[in-house]
């Protein structure tokens, strides 16, 4: 069995750090796309955070807004005529805000994953160069 000199350990030690250089770097490179993933998502969370919020304080002071007017009406049919307004355009609101919000989580979605995208179009890039 050959007896290992200082030469040869030092020898291995640099093959084995050259042979890990790919992987520190890809993982270093994966943890940043992971940070802006994470980033892009937060802010993605906060806008549709606002949006609902925005819609929940229209709506309410819609429904505020009804009730003062039903409560000043001097007949049924009058009440009627309000009511059926009312559910008209809240019916309307409502199908508008559900499209931003699709609309919110598309725009999230593909800002949340562009730079996991973009790290593995690269790393498969690497990885696919001829090797010297």
């Amino acid at each position: 069995m050959p007896r290992k000199t200082k030469a040869t350990t030092q020898t291995s030690q640099a093959s084995a750090r050259e042979a890990f250089d790919p992987i520190a770097a890809f993982n270093g490179a994966a943890a940043e796309a992971f940070v802006r993933t994470c980033q892009a998502y937060t802010n993605g969370a906060v806008t549709m955070n606002a949006e609902v919020m925005s819609f929940i304080n229209t709506r309410l002071t819609r429904d505020v807004e009804l009730s003062e007017t039903v409560s000043k009406c001097e007949n049924w049919a009058g009440v009627v005529n309000i009511q059926q307004e009312w559910a008209r355009q809240a019916t309307q609101e409502y199908f508008a805000e559900a499209s931003r919000l699709v609309q919110l989580a598309a725009k999230l979605t593909e800002k949340s994953w562009e730079p996991v995208y973009k790290q593995a179009k690269q790393t498969f890039a690497e990885l696919n160069k001829p090797l010297s």
